[in-house]
This record gives structure tokens, C-alpha cells and sequence, in this order.
């Protein structure tokens, strides 16, 4: 049995340091400058907008990013929960991201922010 749990720390471990390569902290937001430049421009469409052609861009598969915060203002909140969405799909080298959508994380019991924030969700795509 305590083979098993030294396996899943070097394992944890292992995983933690190639997060940290790839620009991440290790609570889990993008903090490399370079990443959070390049992001910058990337092109967003929001679920509720028409969605360009599938055919018009190659799919880098689903991103994630989630962003607590300690004061009310939803529209910082998703902005900075979208920061770090345009983050992650750039370390996955997209120049877009389709379908965007917010959740209010203090609505999912299964959060570890403990006060409130949000998280957004898109497909990653390089447009042709």
C-alpha cells in the first residue's frame, strides 16, 4: 500500500512540474507573460453568436479556465475567467476560441473557489 501512494506523489509531482513548464501555476492560472500577450488577440465567439462554418477552422479540442474572485462584479469576473480561457488555448496554439460560455462557480457545489468567480469553456480552433 505505501508503494501505491509513493507512485501517485511522484506521479502528482511529475505533473506538477510539467504544468509549471508549460506556464502555469501551480493553482492553476497562466501567468507567463509571453502566453498572456500572445492571447491577447485571439479571436472570441460567444455561445450566443453565430458560429463561423465548421469547415473554416481546424479544432485544438475543448479549453477550461476558472477565475475566483472576492467581489460581486460579474463582468470582471467573466473577464478575467476569459483571460485565462485565451491563456489556455494559446498555450494549445489557437488563434481562436468558438462557442465561449460562463457558469457562476458559487452555483457548483463541486468548487473549490469558496467565495465566488467563474468559469468559461470553449473550443480551442486555428481559423484557415
Amino acid at each position: 500500500m505505501t508503494l501505491i501512494k509513493v507512485l501517485a506523489a511522484a506521479a502528482c509531482v511529475a505533473a506538477g512540474a510539467a504544468t509549471a513548464q508549460a506556464g502555469i501555476a501551480d493553482w492553476g492560472l497562466v501567468t507567463d507573460p509571453a502566453v498572456l500577450s500572445r492571447s491577447a488577440s485571439l479571436t472570441v465567439i460567444l455561445a450566443d453568436q453565430p458560429a463561423p462554418p465548421a469547415a473554416s477552422f481546424k479544432s485544438l479540442g475543448q479549453v477550461y479556465a476558472s477565475y475566483c474572485t472576492f467581489t460581486d462584479d460579474a463582468a470582471a469576473g467573466q473577464a478575467a475567467a476569459l483571460a485565462q480561457l485565451k491563456a489556455r488555448a494559446a498555450l494549445k496554439g489557437a488563434d481562436g476560441i468558438v462557442g465561449v460560455r460562463y457558469e457562476l462557480i458559487n452555483k457548483n457545489p463541486r468548487s473549490s473557489c469558496w467565495h465566488r468567480g467563474f468559469t468559461a469553456s470553449g473550443l480551442a480552433v486555428v481559423f484557415d
